[in-house]
Order: C-alpha cells, then sequence, then structure tokens
C-alpha cells in the first residue's frame, strides 16, 4: 500500500491497480502455457518407457466403469483392442503385449465382478448346528470358543467370495485375503480386487471380517524359470503378513485356530463348528478338511490326488487348519493336501466354476494356463464380434465340459457312504442356487 501513499489523483491510483492487475494476468498466462508445455513434454519423454506406456494402455484405454450398464457382456468385449492386442504379439513387443494382456483381465473383471441379476432369498435362514466333539480327533468340549483365522489366497472369484463371506460369518472371525497386484503367469499387472468390491452393497457387512495382506510389485521384479516361484512366495507372504499383524494386534491365541488354503476351498458349516468349540487332543495341532470336489456342477464328485485317504478317493485334504502354537513352530504352515495324519470331513472344493468371465480369467491368469496368444485371442474376436449369444453360451458349454475326466468323474448319488459324509453345499449357494446358475450348468442373464 505505501507504493499508492504519495499520488492524490484518484484516476490515476486506479490505472495503476488496472496496470497491476494486467501484470498479474499475463504472468499467470505464461505460468499456466509453460506447465502445459512442460506437461507434454513430460508426456514425449515418458511414453518411451515401455513399463509407463503399459500403465497408459492398462488404465486410460476404453473408460468404461461408469457405463458398464449400457452393455451387453458381448458388446462389451467387442470394444477391447484386439486388433491392436494381436498387432502386438505379432510384433513380439513384450511390453505392449504385457499392456494389452493386463488390459484384457479389466475388461474381464468388470462382468466377472457383477452382482447376480436375481435377488437373495431373504427367506433361506444359515442353518445352525450344535458341536458333538465327537471325532477321533477331539478330546472334548472347549471352555470357550476358539477364534478361527482363514488364510485364503484370492485372485478373481467373486462370486465364490460372496459365497464363502456368508458361509463364514459368525464362525471365522477374521479371513486374511492374500492378493498380489501381479498374476501368477508371467507376473501380470492385475487389479486389487477386493479394493473395488469392498464397499459395494453385497460386500460392505463383511468387511470388518476381512482383513486384506497385499503383495505389491517390489519383490516381484526378478524374473525366475521357475513357473511355480510366485505361489510358493505368495505363500510365505501370506504367513510373513499374519504374524507381523498377530503381533502387533495379538488377537489369535495359542489354542486358537488358523486354516490355510484357497478361496475355493470351503469347510463345512457342522465342521467349522466342530472346530470352534472343540479341543484337539494333547498330541495333535494340525487337521486336514476333506471336502468334496464337484468339479464344476454340484450334481458330480472328482476322484482327486490329494484325498484325506485312500479309502476316501472323493476327498480333497484341504483347507488345513493348525492351534497357532502349532503353525508357530518352525517353517511356514500351509495346506497339507491330505497329510496331516489327521482328518475331519465335510465342504466343498468350488473350483471350475463355470461363470464364463471367471473361466476366462482363469485361463488367462493361472500358473499353468496363459491362454493370451494369437489363436485364442482370435477365437475370442471372433466369439464376441459373432453377435450371437447362442455363440456365447455354447462356448460356456464348452469350457464347463469335463468329459475328458472320463471315469474320474461319478454322479454325486454313487457315492458310497463315507465318502457321501463329505458333501456339502455351502448354504448361501444352496439357497441361492437362482443367483449362480452356472454351478447347475444353466445359463447366467448377466450375461445375454
Amino acid at each position: 500500500m505505501a507504493k499508492y501513499s504519495k499520488l492524490e489523483d484518484g484516476t490515476i491510483l486506479t490505472v495503476k491497480k488496472s496496470n497491476q492487475i494486467s501484470k498479474k494476468i499475463k504472468l499467470i498466462a505464461i505460468a499456466a502455457i509453460s506447465f502445459v508445455t512442460l506437461g507434454l513434454l513430460c508426456s514425449f519423454f515418458f511414453m518411451k518407457d515401455p513399463v509407463i506406456k503399459q500403465g497408459y494402455i492398462d488404465n486410460t484405454e476404453h473408460r468404461f466403469n461408469d457405463t458398464i450398464g449400457k452393455y451387453t457382456f458381448m458388446t462389451h468385449m467387442q470394444r477391447y483392442p484386439f486388433d491392436k492386442a494381436l498387432e502386438a504379439i505379432k510384433s513380439g513387443n513384450e511390453a505392449e503385449i504385457a499392456g494389452y494382456r493386463s488390459l484384457i483381465l479389466d475388461y474381464l473383471f468388470e462382468f466377472n465382478r457383477q452382482t447376480p441379476s436375481v435377488i437373495p432369498d431373504l427367506s433361506c435362514k444359515k442353518p445352525v448346528f450344535k458341536a458333538t466333539c465327537s471325532e477321533p480327533i477331539f478330546s472334548g468340549k472347549r471352555d470357550s470358543p476358539a477364534k478361527i483365522g482363514l488364510l485364503i489366497q484370492f485372485g478373481f472369484e467373486v462370486d465364490t467370495l460372496l459365497i464363502i463371506l456368508h458361509q463364514y460369518r459368525d464362525l471365522v472371525d477374521k479371513i486374511f485375503i492374500l492378493e498380489s497386484t501381479r498374476t501368477h503367469f508371467k507376473n501380470t499387472k492385475k487389479p486389487l480386487v477386493w479394493e473395488r468390491l469392498k464397499y459395494s452393497p453385497e460386500f460392505l457387512p463383511f468387511s470388518d471380517m476381512v482383513v486384506h495382506l497385499v503383495v505389491d510389485d517390489a519383490p516381484l521384479a526378478a524374473a525366475s524359470d521357475d513357473m511355480w516361484q510366485m505361489e510358493r512366495y505368495q505363500e510365505h507372504q501370506r504367513w510373513s503378513k499374519f504374524v507381523e499383524w498377530n503381533k502387533d494386534t495379538k488377537y489369535f491365541t495359542d489354542s486358537d485356530l488358523l486354516g490355510f488354503g484357497d478361496a475355493d476351498e470351503v469347510p463345512s458349516l457342522n465342521v467349522l463348528t466342530e472346530l470352534k468349540n472343540c479341543k484337539f487332543r494333547d498330541e495333535i495341532f494340525v487337521v486336514d478338511v476333506g471336502i468334496w470336489f464337484p468339479m464344476g456342477t454340484i450334481y458330480q464328485a472328482f476322484r482327486t490326488d490329494f484325498p484325506v485317504e485312500f479309502t476316501l478317493p472323493y476327498t480333497l485334504g484341504d483347507p488345513t487348519f493348525y492351534t497357532l502354537a502349532g503353525a508357530m513352530k518352525g517353517g511356514v504352515p500351509s495346506r497339507q493336501r491330505g497329510t496331516s495324519a489327521h482328518h475331519i470331513l465335510g465342504g466343498m472344493h468350488m473350483s471350475n466354476y463355470c461363470y464364463l468371465p471367471t473361466i476366462l480369467l482363469k485361463d488367462m491368469t493361472c500358473t499353468e494356463c496363459g491362454m493370451f496368444d494369437k489363436d485364442n485371442l482370435q477365437l475370442m474376436k471372433e466369439r464376441f464380434f459373432s453377435n450371437d449369444s447362442q455363440v456365447i453360451q455354447k462356448w460356456q458349454q464348452e469350457r464347463c465340459s469335463v468329459s475328458h475326466w472320463g471315469t474320474r468323474i461319478i454322479d454325486v448319488q454313487q457315492l458310497d457312504n463315507n465318502n457321501r459324509q463329505a458333501v456339502s453345499v455351502p448354504w448361501y449357494l444352496e439357497c441361492n442356487k437362482g443367483m449362480f446358475p452356472s454351478w447347475e450348468h444353466l445359463p447366467d442373464s448377466r450375461l445375454l
């Protein structure tokens, strides 16, 4: 203000003020132009970097999250740049191939995460079981129920996750979801699924149950010829992250139980009730759950490679439960696949779920799969651009077929009484089969 104190002519003061404003406007304009120019130069420079370019392909091409409801699965997938992806594969440019491989995961995930179009049956209530503690592994009833933690590895199984969260509520105290920013196949970038689900209406009620453990990009940069390296690494990370969490929270004590497995390895309500309320015999600290393996439809049973004993060939010995004290004895505890010497029967392996987006995501990401190549991509393009929903339905039926397993699959009604003890459909699926029709190999209206 001092610079104007000597001025007596108000007009001059006004002109002076106007000149000052003009100078400010010019300075702002120059700064804005400089900022835009610098941004363009940086964009040009950084887009030369193939890793950053991959991120550009992943995150900015074909925005669709806010408009997904306007498209069918077929028309939505027609928006994926198939031709550019095929050109990248033909050129052999690994950075571009990785970008388009990551992008197709995003496209498939948008329909994989869609809420079932059938409303849940609210009149169907969760069964309640009373613990008997009569299994040979138990010495009697606990003075107070154990806390149960379940440590699972998770990929894209959204429908399965919804079913198991309903299954575990009030019986499992914490579910530790280990999720990676990279797939098992070629470390392809993937979305963190739980982060995208946790505030949606159907998943929000379970948010207090879930502890999200994330394996980020940093430790995964080193290449390896061992295709199973990622799975083993994630099992180690799952345990070390849990140990750190429990050290800070002191939530679980020595006699509490921890289960290890995948999201689709689901103990029955009866098994969980027994584990929660019954004491292991003194010499037992690890027990496998012998679950039924229907291999894609609830009307059949699969003879597995990892039964809990040879007289129960239609069981799979996962997940595996430890006392916390037993798990802390050394090494990295994980699922034992029927080798723990002790077991309890009841549950379902929800593998080979025949919802087409889920199937295609597994094809693209599982360790031994990796279906992102010229022939498969061309076939996908032809089917999505057929504009014929029957083509999609037939495609799903083809992928759901288990005829190549031959006599290893039988009708569930053919099981003997011993193997049938393992058969248990999760209650939320049993009550709401219309929400998840792929479990009966029926069309899903989300895809039409």
